[in-house]
């Protein structure tokens, strides 16, 4: 006679861990970085929205499931220290680096190199876009970035941004609001 197996359940979702780069941090705030030459910005967010949004970054991070990962760390640093600042006082953001990650990353280059290689040619210069999506293909974190994807672009210098690159290492790369939404939180 065999025993009936007890029924399981499948064990619940992990939740999503997010990485920011720091273009969200600054559209958040309305700290765009306007060229010379250029009229001002609307705002992205209104009070209201940028009070929710903070409020929600705030749980993750209390909660780690918001990073930072060292090159947005220092662009943050140099664009928009206060959002830095801000992010820093709920808790650790930090986002360690391994070998398997370097690894991803040199892939990551490798593959689109054509995007990144005039910024990878001055050694003070680390662009945080393809450490973003080398952290997420490795560990299946979620990128979020106000950067519009090529099909969203205006004009006719239409440029591969970070989205794209995400979309083509299937990477889930989200704008705040779809975080907001993914998360529940009422805008």
């Amino acid at each position: 006679m065999t025993a009936k197996q007890p029924y399981l359940m499948p064990p619940p979702p992990k939740p999503l861990v997010y990485m920011v780069d720091c273009n969200s941090i600054m559209a958040l705030d309305n700290a765009h970085i306007v060229p010379p030459g250029e009229p001002p910005r609307s705002p992205a967010f209104n009070p209201a929205e940028q009070r929710t949004i903070w409020s929600g970054l705030k749980e993750l991070i209390v909660g780690g499931r918001l990073k930072v990962i060292a090159p947005v760390r220092d662009e943050l640093k140099r664009h928009y220290p206060a959002g830095l600042k801000r992010l820093r006082r709920s808790g650790d953001i930090s986002l360690a680096t391994n070998n398997q990650v370097r690894a991803v990353y040199r892939s990551v280059i490798t593959r689109h190199y054509q995007h990144w290689w005039p910024k990878l040619r001055d050694p003070k210069f680390d662009p945080a876009d393809p450490w973003l999506v080398a952290y997420a293909c490795h560990f299946g974190y979620v990128v979020v970035s106000q950067e519009l994807r090529r099909r969203e672009q205006q004009g006719t210098k239409k440029n591969h941004k970070l989205p794209d690159i995400c979309d083509l290492e299937t990477v889930t790369c989200w704008k705040l609001r779809e975080l907001a939404k993914a998360e529940g939180w009422r805008l």
